[in-house]
């Protein structure tokens, strides 16, 4: 595996460590993660996208069929 060097600055390197701390990553994983994510061009996402269309074989997935009766609000207080 590759290695990068890269600068941040101190508020950004706490944003970043936070938020792997956050997700239970290192900050090293957390950093490849989002790389890798950022990474992908509109054209990989719909490429990915179309590869796994309808590969769910799931009958419970079936669409719900829609409220017999009228939806009332909800009181939250």
């Amino acid at each position: 595996m590759a290695q990068l060097t890269i600068y941040l600055d101190d508020q950004t390197l706490r944003r970043v460590a936070d938020a792997a701390r956050r997700e239970r990553k290192s900050v090293s994983a957390w950093a490849r993660e989002h790389l890798a994510e950022s990474a992908f061009s509109p054209a990989d996402w719909q490429a990915h996208v179309a590869e796994n269309f309808g590969v769910i074989r799931d009958p419970s997935f079936d669409t719900p069929s829609p409220p017999t009766e009228p939806l009332r609000p909800v009181n939250l207080e």
